[in-house]
């Protein structure tokens, strides 16, 4: 009997019966931009894909080339297509009224950290294709590009506000050139759209 106790003892000691699991710190990219976008149109920004490896909740960290992490305790609130859809639709303001529309939609192809020389970057890069507003999604689209932006981050390496901070400075940044492009493409649309022949 007293050896039975004792394995049970030992199988049960502090940290395997431990009843405490740490504590989660959870995250969002804000919906309140840095900044707030001028572009020529409306732009309706669809909820985002995701690569596999960003389909977890975990906050990404790659300390090399051949290797990925996620930040300990620390994730995102939901998914993080949602988290860069709200975001960029924050930095394009409300439509207005009488105002041609375009629809935003892609993948997020990079969301996280990543480690260069010991310097700590924050990293996005998303495939985004625009849309007439009323297209399909068949539909060619109207501009296809991949956006990329890095942004140092301070602090530790365990300083996961820095990070999402500089995440979501990187998503401005994204926003704001994607409403250069769309300055540049929306002359070239209406001549497209009034040419009869």
């Amino acid at each position: 009997m007293k050896k039975i106790v004792l394995l049970a003892l030992v199988a049960c000691g502090p940290w395997a019966c431990s009843s405490s699991a740490p504590e989660i710190d959870y995250y969002t990219l804000g919906t309140r931009a840095g900044v707030r976008v001028e572009a020529p149109v409306n732009v309706s920004v669809d909820r985002l894909l995701t690569t596999e490896a960003l389909a977890r909740r975990g906050i990404m960290v790659s300390p090399s080339d051949t290797r990925v992490a996620y930040h300990g305790t620390s994730q995102w609130a939901e998914g993080l297509g949602g988290l860069v859809q709200r975001r960029l639709a924050a930095a394009f303001g409300p439509p207005l009224e009488g105002r041609r529309t375009v629809r935003l939609s892609g993948t997020v192809l990079s969301c996280g950290e990543v480690v260069q020389s010991g310097e700590r970057l924050a990293k996005v890069e998303l495939e985004l294709e625009v849309r007439e507003a009323e297209s399909s999604s068949h539909t060619p689209p109207l501009l296809a590009r991949t956006y990329r932006a890095e942004l140092p981050v301070t602090g530790s390496g365990e300083d996961v506000d820095g990070l999402v901070r500089a995440l979501g400075l990187a998503l401005d940044r994204i926003a704001a050139a994607i409403a250069r492009d769309l300055g540049e493409l929306a002359p070239r649309s209406r001549s497209i759209t009034n040419n009869p022949g």
